[in-house]
């Protein structure tokens, strides 16, 4: 498996099927993509994803993320913005910097906070009629909790969804990593070891614990879902979506 970003110009957009650990005989490769933001994607990019046939283009970030920082995508992919942590101080990851959150806490109130626009993307997800994909800012947090969220709804082993997670570190860390402390030291903000594993970690502890929330408070994914509104009939689309 590549480690290189699939489209020129991110740092993270990768196939989940083809993630290490996660069961390539059961999940369908080429339908389910996560990345990082699409702003920086260059001609031979957009060339990339649109070899990638991705029909439909799930933007998580906040309103003021998006304004700062617009997607470039192929004139013919759909695009729908389903915010999450919308209304949190504008910040890298929408995050308010002067409280930091451990990852797993943040992951849990996503959780908590954000069931009925969890559901509204794992709708979307389901219901595209091609290959669609999930980004954010990293492509770490909240990207990371949809693509948990989604495999785990689909049956992938709780080994599978920690290893398509914890694999963000790496695709980060180095050009992506220094341009956001560039960024952030301009700005006047001093980088902790919490901001720095805010903006770039993934242990697998983090998912591993948001795994263990999503089973322990609600049920598994499946019955998170379906309480928070999503319908049989699109869980049965998202699971012929994804497996083969």
């Amino acid at each position: 498996m590549t480690t290189r970003s699939l489209v020129d110009g991110t740092a993270n957009f990768r196939d989940v099927a083809a993630s290490p650990g996660v069961g390539s005989k059961r999940l369908k490769p080429g339908v389910f993509f996560r990345s990082d933001a699409l702003v920086a994607v260059s001609a031979r990019g957009l060339k990339q994803m649109g070899r990638l046939e991705v029909g439909t283009i799930i933007d998580l970030r906040s309103d003021p993320e998006v304004s700062a920082a617009p997607d470039v995508i192929p004139d013919d992919v759909r695009s729908v913005g389903i915010p999450l942590l919308q209304g949190r101080q504008d910040a890298p990851g929408g995050i308010d910097l002067l409280k930091l959150p451990a990852l797993a806490q943040l992951y849990a109130s996503l959780l908590e906070d954000n069931a009925d626009d969890l559901v509204r993307v794992i709708g979307v997800v389901a219901e595209a009629s091609g290959p669609t994909l999930v980004h954010c800012a990293a492509g770490k947090d909240r990207t990371g909790v949809v693509s948990a969220l989604s495999l785990a709804a689909v049956g992938a082993d709780r080994e599978s969804i920690v290893a398509d997670y914890a694999i963000t570190e790496s695709r980060l860390s180095g050009v992506w990593e220094q341009e956001q402390l560039r960024r952030l030291e301009a700005h006047g903000i001093p980088v902790s070891d919490a901001l720095r594993e805010l903006m770039v970690g993934s242990p697998p502890e983090a998912m591993d614990a948001t795994l263990g929330v999503l089973e322990d408070r609600f049920g598994g994914a499946q019955q998170y879902l379906l309480d928070a509104g999503l319908g049989a009939d699109r869980l049965e689309a998202l699971r012929a979506k994804l497996l083969t």
